[in-house]
């Protein structure tokens, strides 16, 4: 029967056919048919390996796997299947360390990170990461789509020739007095209350300062609308990659703008979610400088690229665009923060005196836990002291946008929030105790 279904299919149509329904035996003999034809098939020799693991036969599963070892050494599936071989034959060290193995090759494989979980052992990103083989990955994958690699080049290079001059005044030493904000890489339309104060508290604590937004996609809109004559809108179109290294995620692109900004220009770079309590002044006499982000819920700790002001052409910043040749996330993996967040801890601790590390209180905190309580909630006055000596806010949209996004002036109004304190300032009006008529709080 095997035989003649083979004849009729082709041994891999019908290998596959069988493995699909289950027919563990039967796919065995098909791909056996078809890999003596082609022995240097690397993938078949793994679907081998998984039917002959499913008929219980785990030693000829092993020597399948030797031989896709030999033809495809960095295919990730590979090392997670032959992770679940170990597994199953109770060799836990070796299961382990293919599973590692899975990880480091692929860091979106989520499977080798909760296989790992459950044997009661934690991988950490930084050990995903190896630069001299990613760095040679993403140099072959960019010959592969050279188009592409060229395409993204050039609106980079259009891009950087069309960003503003530094602001020299009369101590060419400092960072320029210029605040830099990156946002709309996917958004479109308005922006939101919150964006425009952040904007507009920077400017109001730093004055003589000039404002900058980088943009693929320009808002329109009433907030918009009441904020654009105080910022200078600089149009960029869209690119998938880095030099070499692939970018699939909007906020990846956003991280390589606001560092070649930075780098290129100076100035004080802030999301689009802060706000600004007071002046960055006493920081421009410093090459570049850095926060730290304290570890929280499902993070550590690192130096966050979120909030951050540098020199022109500074050190840390040029040795730290330099290390994106290697870079690999695909997205919200486990790799996602490592270059923005993680990286720049091994960077400073190499070389210490090119940049300035101001503790978790001076940016990033409160974290995102807490920050509706610590900042926006009517009884937040008891955190004052605490929060009195940062100079700025960061908000963390990613966890709080749906309630971010009903703040508006009425709140700010009417609240006895923090917040709402700093923002009254900035907006020049007063405390009321009642919304005004026809007016609605959130």
């Amino acid at each position: 029967m095997w035989n003649a279904l083979i004849k009729r299919r082709g041994p891999l149509r019908a290998a596959n056919a069988a493995r699909d329904g289950g027919r563990w035996l039967e796919a065995v003999h098909a791909y056996r048919e078809y890999l003596q034809g082609r022995p240097n098939d690397g993938p078949i020799w793994v679907q081998l390996g998984n039917c002959l693991k499913e008929t219980g036969d785990l030693v000829s599963s092993q020597e399948a796997y030797g031989q896709a070892k030999v033809l495809i050494p960095e295919n990730a599936d590979l090392h997670l299947q032959i992770g679940h071989l170990a597994k199953l034959d109770n060799r836990r060290s070796d299961a382990i360390e293919a599973y590692i193995t899975a990880s480091e090759l692929d860091a979106e494989l989520q499977d080798a990170r909760m296989e790992l979980l459950a044997l009661g052992f934690a991988i950490s990103a930084s050990s995903l990461v190896k630069p001299d083989r990613d760095r040679l990955r993403n140099a072959n994958e960019a010959k592969a789509d050279l188009q592409r690699v060229k395409s993204s080049e050039a609106t980079l290079a259009d891009f950087v020739s069309r960003l503003p001059t530094p602001l020299v005044d009369n101590a060419p030493l400092l960072m320029p007095r210029m605040l830099h904000f990156v946002f709309g890489f996917k958004e479109k339309g308005d922006l939101p209350y919150y964006a425009c104060m952040a904007i507009r508290s920077a400017l109001h604590f730093n004055q003589g300062w000039k404002a900058y937004y980088y943009t693929m996609y320009v808002p329109a809109g009433p907030n918009w609308d009441s904020i654009k004559a105080d910022i200078e809108v600089i149009v960029l179109g869209d690119f998938d990659y880095f030099g070499n290294a692939r970018l699939y995620h909007y906020a990846h692109k956003a991280d390589i703008i606001r560092m070649l900004v930075l780098n290129r220009v100076g100035g004080a770079y802030l999301d689009i979610d802060t706000i600004t309590q007071r002046s960055f002044e006493d920081l421009r006499q410093y090459a570049y400088v850095m926060g730290v982000q304290a570890a929280g819920p499902d993070s550590s700790s690192g130096l966050c690229n979120a909030i951050m002001l540098g020199r022109a052409g500074a050190s840390f910043s040029t040795r730290w665009l330099s290390e994106y040749d290697y870079f690999r996330s695909r997205g919200r993996d486990d790799l996602w923060d490592y270059h923005s967040v993680k990286l720049p801890v091994q960077l400073a601790a190499a070389r210490p005196n090119e940049l300035l590390v101001l503790d978790y209180r001076a940016f990033f905190y409160p974290l995102w836990g807490n920050i509706k309580r610590a900042l926006f909630s009517e009884a937040s006055a008891i955190y004052a002291d605490d929060l009195a000596c940062a100079y700025c806010f960061h908000l963390w949209n990613g966890a709080t946008h749906e309630w971010l996004e009903k703040i508006d002036l009425s709140f700010v109004r009417t609240s006895n929030s923090i917040y709402a304190k700093i923002a009254r300032r900035v907006e020049g009006v007063s405390f009321q105790a009642e919304p005004p008529v026809g007016e609605v709080t959130q």
